[in-house]
């Protein structure tokens, strides 16, 4: 199981953010993992109490990918997407009216489809205390909605409810291209991973990402040393370090292999 507390922007779309979201990190998951052979279908199940729009607009027609949304039907956004299954709730549904639709309509949906993962949306924003949210979950109602998805998700055999779909599509990549022991993901149920912890080189793990956001953070450290000469402040021994790191021992017998989506 994995979690990001950054992810889950369901409202962009292809060519526009919305909804104070940039990129659907959801979709282009999902996209990834089908079209690399991770998975053979993928199920985005989205309990934030907006609609996923985003999600349901950029998947919409595909096979390989369904779409389950439960929301505040009179919330944002007015013009709604078509998702594989929306689930439109009226203002002020308590714990017990939520969780009985949740359980009566995701269960057959999960049982109809039958993905191979669940990438989930958790929203908080149902919260009672929301007052944007229109609907009336308590603390103990969302820690009840969270166990039933884990439950229903664990019953039928999935990884886990939430497991990294940056991981899965990391792992496919790896097994396309090779992979040392150094790099290897540290996940029980990745199917090349290991339990060992990567060994780190001084300061820094020696993976394929780490690697690459350190040539990135040389490579900017260089424009700002180059832009702050003549003001008698230089960055040359921060950019020094962080391009010797980036590029030697690990990195160099992986060239290529520094910068992965």
């Amino acid at each position: 199981m994995a979690a990001n507390t950054a992810g889950g922007s369901h409202h962009a779309l292809a060519n526009t953010g919305a909804g104070y979201c940039v990129f659907n990190d959801l979709a282009v998951a999902a996209v990834r993992l089908v079209e690399q052979g991770v998975v053979g279908r993928v199920a985005i199940v989205d309990c934030d109490v907006h609609q996923g729009d985003g999600t349901a607009a950029l998947t919409a027609g595909r096979p390989d990918i369904v779409t389950y949304s439960i929301h505040a039907e009179k919330n944002f956004p007015a013009r709604k997407a078509r998702s594989t299954l929306d689930v439109g709730l009226p203002d002020g549904v308590d714990d017990d009216g939520y969780l009985a639709e949740l359980a009566a309509t995701l269960t057959p949906f999960l049982d109809e489809h039958r993905p191979d993962i669940i990438l989930y949306q958790a929203g908080v924003d149902p919260f009672v205390e929301d007052r944007l949210g229109r609907l009336s979950l308590t603390r103990e109602g969302l820690i009840a909605r969270e166990k039933l998805i884990a439950d229903l998700a664990l019953a039928r055999g999935f990884p886990s409810p939430a497991r990294s779909a940056a991981a899965m599509a990391m792992t496919s990549w790896r097994s396309r291209n090779g992979t040392s022991r150094r790099s290897r993901l540290w996940a029980k149920d990745c199917p090349i991973g290991t339990r060992r912890r990567p060994k780190r080189s001084g300061w820094m793990t020696a993976s394929p990402r780490s690697c690459g956001f350190a040539r990135i953070f040389a490579f900017t450290i260089n424009r700002l040393s180059s832009r702050r000469r003549k003001r008698g402040r230089s960055f040359r021994s921060i950019s020094s370090m962080m391009r010797r790191r980036a590029t030697g021992g690990w990195a160099r017998r992986n060239a290529g292999g520094c910068i992965t989506a």
